[in-house]
């Protein structure tokens, strides 16, 4: 007999996580462990290690952190990300972050089943009206930008890492960006470093200086 997909269920609404369980349950999966926050979600996964974790967006102290922090411990797990309305932006950070799959929370539990098995098959779930978008951006939209530094050419920026940047030039912290772009201020940080690398800065003031030529 097949043992059951072992999931983990966070989020903070007990009548959602309860919901998402009973379906579930009635599906096959097993559910090993709920959590109501982002920390909560990260210490059941690396103590559970379950076979699939699915986080509500909205999950307290940030779903795109637990998404990052679970992938890196528990990288064995399928990570699927439940939004309350799926955006082309949320898609690509979710999955950059290591997610399988990023759904409607609102699915109609025929689909979540029929995504979290293909999911498992190693297959991504993402909703269908969002491939094309998908496909745009990552054909045309990680070469959104190109800078010229004297001394050092042209370098390349991402266009999330376009949108940060000029966050940070306008004098906004790394939780003002997350809050502005809709971002874990992880997500937010880990864009900054790539732009500091990328210009061969030593920190963030260093690259905002290295800029100011570029900006006139």
């Amino acid at each position: 007999m097949t043992r059951a997909t072992r999931v983990l269920v966070a989020g903070a609404h007990l009548p959602t996580r309860t919901g998402i369980r009973l379906v579930l349950e009635r599906n096959g999966f097993e559910i090993c462990a709920e959590a109501a926050d982002a920390d909560a979600a990260v210490r059941a996964a690396v103590r559970e290690r379950p076979e699939l974790c699915l986080l509500d967006a909205g999950l307290p102290g940030g779903a795109m952190s637990a998404l990052a922090r679970i992938t890196s411990q528990v990288p064995a797990t399928d990570v699927v990300v439940l939004a309350g309305e799926a955006d082309e932006n949320g898609v690509v950070d979710a999955l950059r972050a290591g997610a399988s799959g990023y759904l409607p929370a609102d699915s109609e539990p025929e689909g979540l089943v029929r995504a979290l098995r293909a999911v498992r098959r190693g297959e991504a779930a993402v909703p269908r009206r969002m491939l094309g978008p998908l496909v745009e951006h990552f054909r045309v939209g990680e070469r959104a930008r190109r800078i010229s530094l004297p001394g050092r050419g042209e370098v390349e920026l991402t266009r999330r890492q376009s949108e940060v940047l000029g966050l940070l030039r306008d004098g906004f912290g790394t939780a003002e960006i997350a809050e502005r772009l809709g971002l874990a201020p992880v997500t937010v940080r880990r864009h900054v470093a790539l732009v500091v690398s990328k210009l061969g800065a030593a920190d963030r003031t260093e690259a905002l200086r290295m800029l100011e030529g570029e900006r006139h």
